[in-house]
C-alpha cells in the first residue's frame, strides 16, 4: 500500500508539472508575434534573375519586436541564404509591419521550398513554394559544338552545328521555355592567321531533340580554318571551332589551263608547255595526276598534228604540267 501511495503522489505531481509546463509554454508563446508571409502580388513563379519578393505580414504582437536584433534567416531547400539556388538575399523591416518585405534573387531553374526561421521569436515557417525558369538567353555562356564532333568536310557538302542554349546562370533553354530574347547567331569562317575568309550563308537553322539548336550551311572553300559563331556580339562557348575543308570532285568543264609563258611564238623543236590547274565546282585545286584528252590542231585547217612526246607531270597539288615538242611550223592550237 505504501509503494502504491508514492506512485500516485508520483504521478499526480507529473500530472501538474505538465499542466504547468503547457501552461507557461501556452503564456510565454502568446507574447511572442504571430506572423504571416505570402508572396507579393501573389507571384510565385518567375525567370532565372528576377527579384522574388515575400510579403512579412506582423498579425499579433508587432510591439514586441525588436528590429534591430529582427534577423530571420531564409533557406531554400534546405540551403541557407546566398546559394546555388538563389542570391542577394536581403530583408526590408523598415515601417509598417504590414508591409515588411523579403527579397531575394533566384537563379537555379526548378520548384523549391521556402523556410523562413527566427530562433529569438520561435519562427519557423515553411508555408511557400515558388517556380523558376530560364531567363533570356546569355550568347557567351551557349555552348556551341560539331553535330557527331565531325569537323571534317568535303565541298558543297552540308556542315551542323549544335548550339545549347543557355540563360545567364546557366540553365538550359528548351524549345517550349518563354523568353522575349533569342539574338541571330553570325558566323564567320577564319583563316589559320583569324583573318575572315568567308561568311557561310546559313540555309537551315531550328530545334531538334535534346533541345538543340541546329545551324546547316554549306561548305565550299577548300582548306583548314575555324569557324567563330556569335550572337549579340558575344561569342559562344567552343567557338571557335576547328574546321576543314576538302576538295570536292573534280569538274573538268571548271579547270583552267593556261601557257607557261606569255608569248605563243616558238620556234621549232622548242618544249611548249601548259599549266593546267585541276578544280572542282566551286574553284579549289583538287590534287592528283587526271587524265586529260588533248591534241594540236592546225589553225584553219582543223587537221590534227601528231605529237610524239606528250607528257603529264604533277608540279603542285592540283596543277598538273602538259608538255610536248613543237616539230611543226604553223599557227596551231
Amino acid at each position: 500500500m505504501e509503494i502504491l501511495a508514492r506512485i500516485i503522489i508520483s504521478l499526480c505531481a507529473l500530472s501538474f508539472f505538465s499542466v504547468y509546463c503547457s501552461q507557461y509554454l501556452a503564456s510565454d508563446r502568446s507574447q511572442l508575434p504571430l506572423f504571416a508571409f505570402s508572396w507579393w502580388d501573389d507571384k510565385g513563379t518567375f525567370q532565372a534573375g528576377d527579384t522574388a519578393t515575400i510579403k512579412v505580414k506582423v498579425l499579433e504582437n508587432a510591439d514586441k519586436i525588436d528590429r534591430k536584433v529582427f534577423k530571420p534567416t531564409l533557406s531554400v531547400n534546405g540551403k541557407e541564404g546566398n546559394s546555388s539556388y538563389v542570391s542577394t538575399v536581403v530583408s526590408d523591416f523598415e515601417g509598417d509591419p504590414n508591409e515588411w518585405k523579403i527579397f531575394f534573387t533566384p537563379i537555379r531553374v526548378g520548384l523549391f521550398n521556402v523556410l523562413i526561421s527566427e530562433e529569438r521569436y520561435k519562427l519557423d515557417d515553411s508555408s511557400l513554394h515558388f517556380q523558376v525558369e530560364p531567363g533570356n538567353m546569355y550568347p557567351s555562356v551557349c555552348v556551341a559544338s560539331w553535330k557527331g564532333v565531325r569537323h571534317e568536310y568535303e565541298a558543297g557538302s552540308k556542315a551542323t552545328l549544335m548550339v545549347l542554349l543557355k540563360d545567364a546562370f546557366g540553365n538550359s533553354i528548351s524549345k517550349k521555355t518563354q523568353v522575349s530574347y533569342l539574338p541571330d547567331f553570325k558566323m564567320s569562317v577564319l583563316h589559320e592567321n583569324g583573318s575572315v575568309a568567308s561568311a557561310p550563308d546559313i540555309f537551315n537553322m531550328g530545334w531538334i531533340e535534346f533541345d538543340y539548336i541546329v545551324i546547316e550551311f554549306i561548305v565550299t572553300k577548300a582548306g583548314k580554318f575555324s569557324l567563330s559563331l556569335e550572337g549579340g556580339n558575344q561569342t559562344l562557348k567552343g567557338s571557335p571551332l576547328p574546321l576543314k575543308v576538302n576538295p570536292g570532285a573534280i569538274d573538268v568543264s571548271n579547270c583552267i589551263a593556261k601557257w607557261n609563258i606569255e608569248s605563243h611564238a616558238w620556234q621549232l623543236s622548242s618544249k611548249m608547255e601548259i599549266f593546267i590547274h585541276q578544280l572542282d565546282k566551286y574553284g579549289n585545286l583538287v590534287s592528283g595526276l587526271y587524265p586529260f584528252d588533248s591534241e594540236v590542231v592546225e589553225t584553219g585547217s582543223n587537221l590534227s598534228i601528231p605529237i610524239s612526246d606528250l607528257h603529264f607531270q604533277e608540279v603542285d597539288a592540283g596543277i598538273q604540267l602538259f608538255s610536248f615538242s613543237n616539230f611543226e611550223p604553223g599557227n596551231n592550237i
